[in-house]
């Protein structure tokens, strides 16, 4: 089976997995049966290995024509170079795996849950009847597995060996210098060593000893809602948002503009008690809002700015570090210190190198969304930005790069 269409089967699932009950399963692969000379790892025995497909020709992609009367390309000459942008490779790879929880049992492709074997006949998600172009498409994932296993056991030692040496660098973490990657890609960079300006820069480098530990910074005796939203009015000033903005809007404006939207009450309380920030606080009002959200933004590309309480005192904290956003952030810290506001910023030493161009970007697999990816690196390497191996200048990326070894495939 060539990968165009061993993908075009993999499309099949991305509404969720075939679900088989007890009646069908002894129809299909047994692939838990095929997986099991692999080694368990952990409580849920996952067991892993790869497969692969041949690219085949541009026949087995699809026909010109096909493109054509889609919109997709006009002349043959673009058809190529479509077959060959999606399949750059002779080969294409797909990551296995099997695991249990009690008596249920899944299998994977490319981490993304294909098939389950439901024991319960009650299950009211369990399919009736499976296609045949399904269960040929399964044979030929059990002939594959079987395939892989053979030769690890030939010789488990040169076959990890020739993993190692040929598994595409897509399948793969790695990491690469920021000031690197900012030499790859010239005018495309996004330079945040020239974004921001020097003395803000210096005013972070003077500040980090003092702002990277929650546990050691000064808090604040007395905190009020007016506080909170002059602590904004801070950052949003220091980046300019409202700098054209007449009539002067107040720091409450300025957040209701700015922030999440989902404040959870907090702009509905006496601004000038510190009792009533207490009694707002410990209530629960917050529980699924997003107060701290000053600047909107998506999951990973949000800035935030936290009042929390440490014992008898309230913390300020500071957090944006995605790279589309940490200039923002850092402008803030640099306007928060020059006017005394005490303050923690999280991740502060990795933005610090960040903006320097001193850290490392984390390289995802081709089958991971680059973001929250902080598990999958050592946190000695300090990781904090993430990406999947480009298209433009992957060559020279690759060759940059350094490359975390695979996992190991054993047979027990």
């Amino acid at each position: 089976m060539k990968a165009p269409r061993v993908d075009e089967n993999l499309q099949r699932f991305k509404n969720g997995p075939l679900i088989a009950g007890p009646a069908i399963q002894n129809s299909l692969p047994d692939l838990f049966g095929d997986m099991s000379p692999l080694r368990a790892e952990g409580d849920d025995e996952v067991r892993q290995i790869w497969i692969r497909a041949d690219r085949g020709s541009m026949e087995d992609y699809g026909t010109f024509e096909e493109f054509r009367d889609s919109s997709m390309v006009d002349t043959r000459e673009e058809f190529e170079k479509y077959w060959q942008w999606e399949y750059p490779d002779p080969v294409k790879w797909y990551h296995v795996a099997t695991a249990r929880y009690r008596e249920q049992r899944f299998f994977y492709i490319n981490h993304e849950l294909v098939l389950q074997y439901e024991p319960d006949p009650d299950n009211e998600r369990i399919i009736e009847h499976i296609e045949d172009g399904l269960i040929q498409f399964l044979n030929w994932i059990s002939g594959e597995i079987r395939r892989e296993i053979a030769l690890v056991k030939e010789g488990p030692v040169r076959y990890n060996r020739y993993l190692e040496e040929h598994l595409p660098h897509e399948k793969r973490k790695g990491k690469i210098r920021r000031s690197v990657f900012w030499d790859i890609l010239g005018d495309e960079a996004i330079r945040l060593d020239q974004e921001i300006p020097s003395e803000v820069i210096r005013d972070l480098e003077e500040l980090i000893p003092s702002i990277w530990d929650y546990d050691a910074v000064p808090g604040l005796t007395r905190v009020t809602a007016a506080d909170f939203f002059r602590f904004c009015e801070i950052c949003y000033q220091a980046n300019g948002y409202f700098k054209d903005e007449e009539p002067r809007l107040s720091p409450l404006e300025q957040y209701l503009r700015m922030a999440d939207g989902r404040h959870g009450g907090l702009t509905e309380i006496d601004m000038g008690s510190h009792d009533a920030f207490r009694e707002w606080y410990k209530s629960g009002r917050s529980a699924g809002a997003h107060p701290w959200e000053v600047c909107r933004g998506g999951n990973s590309t949000h800035i935030s700015l936290y009042l929390s309480e440490r014992g008898d005192e309230w913390v300020v904290s500071l957090a944006g570090s995605s790279v589309v956003r940490v200039a923002e952030t850092v402008r803030m810290a640099s306007a928060l210190y020059r006017e005394r506001v005490p303050f923690h910023l999280r991740d502060a030493h990795s933005i610090l190198r960040m903006i320097k161009g001193e850290d490392f970007i984390g390289i995802v697999p081709d089958h991971v969304f680059p973001c929250y990816c902080h598990g999958l690196f050592p946190k000695s390497d300090l990781i904090i930005d993430f990406m999947n191996l480009p298209h433009e200048d992957r060559d020279r990326v690759i060759a940059e790069a350094s490359w975390y070894p695979i996992v190991q495939i054993e047979v027990v």
